[in-house]
Formats: C-alpha cells, sequence, structure tokens
C-alpha cells in the first residue's frame, strides 16, 4: 500500500514539474537554474581537485520526451550536453591537463542521456538510469538520485566512474611521480523548472 502511494505522489510531483498530463507518452522543456551545481572531483597521490562547470553555459531550455510505465518513467532524447571547456578546476595548468585527458580537441562535449527514472525497494529510493558518453565512447550507469520538491524541483546525486572505462588515461606529471587516480566522482545537485 506503501509503495503504491509512494509512486503516485512521486509522478504527481513529477507531472507538477515535467507536466504529465496522465497520458502515456509526452514531451516538455525544463530549464535548469543558476542554483544548479556540477563537478566533477577528482584525486591524485598528492591532493584533491574538484572541477567546477558553469552552470550558465548550459543550454537551455532541454527538452524531455517521456513516457510511464508501472514505477518507471522512460525517457527518450533527453539528453545534457556539457561542454568541456566550460569546466573549471583552478587553474590554468590542471584545466589544460583535464581538457587534454578528456580528449577536447576531438571530442568537445560530455553527453548525459536520461534513459529511465525508477523507484526502487518500497519507495526508499530512486535510481536514475543514465547514459554517459565521453571521447567517443558510451557507458550506462545506475545512479541512486534524491528528489524534493519546493517550488521547483531539486534532483541530486553522485557517480563513481574510471577513466579508463572511457579509454582514458590519468595524467602523470613530473615523470610520474605525480599521478592523477583512475577514479572520478561526478556530483550534481540540479535544480529543474517547467517552461
Amino acid at each position: 500500500m506503501f509503495f503504491n502511494k509512494f509512486i503516485i505522489s512521486l509522478i504527481l510531483i513529477l507531472s507538477t514539474v515535467l507536466t504529465f498530463k496522465g497520458s502515456v507518452s509526452e514531451s516538455a522543456s525544463v530549464v535548469i537554474t543558476e542554483k544548479s551545481t556540477l563537478l566533477i572531483n577528482g584525486k591524485s597521490n598528492v591532493n584533491s581537485f574538484s572541477c567546477v562547470y558553469d552552470i550558465e553555459k548550459i543550454k537551455n531550455p532541454i527538452r524531455v520526451h517521456y513516457a510511464v510505465e508501472d514505477n518507471k518513467i522512460n525517457f527518450e532524447q533527453t539528453t545534457l550536453f556539457l561542454e568541456t571547456t566550460c569546466f573549471d578546476c583552478g587553474g590554468n595548468g590542471i584545466n589544460r591537463d583535464f581538457r587534454k585527458t578528456l580528449n577536447t580537441d576531438d571530442y568537445p562535449e560530455i553527453a548525459l542521456s536520461l534513459k529511465a527514472v525508477e523507484i526502487k525497494h518500497q519507495g526508499a529510493s530512486l535510481n536514475a538510469y543514465i547514459d554517459i558518453k565521453i571521447a567517443g565512447i558510451s557507458r550506462l550507469y545506475t545512479i541512486p538520485i534524491k528528489l524534493k520538491k519546493k517550488g521547483n524541483i531539486m534532483i541530486s546525486g553522485d557517480l563513481k566512474l574510471k577513466l579508463s572505462d572511457f579509454d582514458l588515461k590519468a595524467p602523470n606529471k613530473l615523470f610520474g611521480i605525480i599521478s592523477v587516480e583512475d577514479t572520478i566522482e561526478i556530483v550534481f545537485n540540479l535544480e529543474l523548472e517547467k517552461q
């Protein structure tokens, strides 16, 4: 009973933001507001670093195509494109290394394609299925997310992934004395506003 009520509540919350109208298949437009944050965290054997994305560079609005199916919302052609040159890691040298690592000259964008959102474990959690494309290679990830509604909807979560999954090599400096770990973490806190 709780599970069914939670699904109904979630769909009602999402319907307010994404303009669900009770039909099986719909589309809408959303804007990622300036209150949002998206960053990539990493570590080396010397220290940690954080590369912050300039949210103002997101091409809004984003078109969202979806269909509701039981405890799942399936999405089609719902992709967020991030220009790799819009990440700031805190200095020219580390920005240059970051862009070189991601092969920015050949692949100037990271694509995050939302495939589905599913309610799991009796409504205790949500999972987003996101296809991440970096340097021409795509990988599908399941990301636990949190959803809050206070006026606009806030979606937050984080994902650890390996650069080597995308055939990328973590940079080394000073003849390998300083080396960046293969694992990075994407952390996002996105405020969505319906159009």
